[in-house]
């Protein structure tokens, strides 16, 4: 074993793995950030980064500028957004991954969300892919190209809460995208968990007539 010549060897970059980095927001329920990460531990298959901020220091609400900030500032050319009360059951990353690079239109891939909030509740775990239209998509676990995000100027910080990710998936949309939902990966997702701990339900009803006025 040559040691000296392994030691001078360069790393490979993050953009020549395809290395993908994973957002998870940590908000004020540890329990639930502690499973989702150890979830993406356990059943991460593919060359990943993890980044998990803590968002207690910033104003609540402000998502679309937090993710344009992670976005700006990551060196990896596929990133996936992963909502930390979300947990996944089995591998994951290379499946979507490689669904994701299988047709230069599709430019998002979501695994089955459990309880859905979108069309997957028609759907049974392992029965395929779907495509399926941006209405019908969950952004709680879901995978970009990066440079589809930026090259659409990032998600619109006029939004407050929600919103900005269904501004988003309508752009890419028009521009002839592809969305598709990987049923053999499935995902555990408490949905509004966090945001009901964060917002009184006055507050929730106040952010649904601003982003209206958008």
């Amino acid at each position: 074993m040559e040691i000296n010549k392994i030691v001078r060897q360069n790393l490979l970059t993050d953009m020549a793995l395809r290395r993908v980095e994973i957002f998870v927001l940590h908000h004020s329920i540890p329990e639930n950030t502690e499973r989702c990460v150890s979830s993406i531990l356990k059943y991460t298959d593919w060359p990943f980064k993890l980044t998990i901020l803590d968002t207690s220091y910033y104003q609540r609400g402000l998502l679309a500028k937090i993710y344009n900030k992670l976005l700006e500032e990551s060196t990896c050319e596929y990133v996936a957004f992963v909502c930390s009360d979300a947990e996944f059951e089995n591998p994951w990353l290379e499946k979507l991954f490689k669904d994701l690079i299988s047709d230069v239109h599709v430019m998002c891939v979501t695994p089955l969300i459990i309880p859905s909030v979108n069309r997957s509740s028609d759907l049974s775990p392992y029965t395929g892919i779907y495509n399926i239209s941006p209405n019908e998509l969950s952004m709680s676990v879901s995978l970009f190209p990066k440079h589809l995000i930026l090259d659409s100027n990032g998600f619109d910080e006029r939004y407050y809460l929600y919103g900005h990710d269904s501004a988003l998936l309508n752009k890419l949309n028009h521009k002839g995208a592809k969305f598709l939902i990987d049923t053999s990966v499935t995902v555990r997702h408490k949905v509004g968990s966090t945001t009901k701990r964060l917002f009184t339900p006055e507050e929730l009803e106040l952010v649904k007539e601003y982003n209206k006025t958008i």
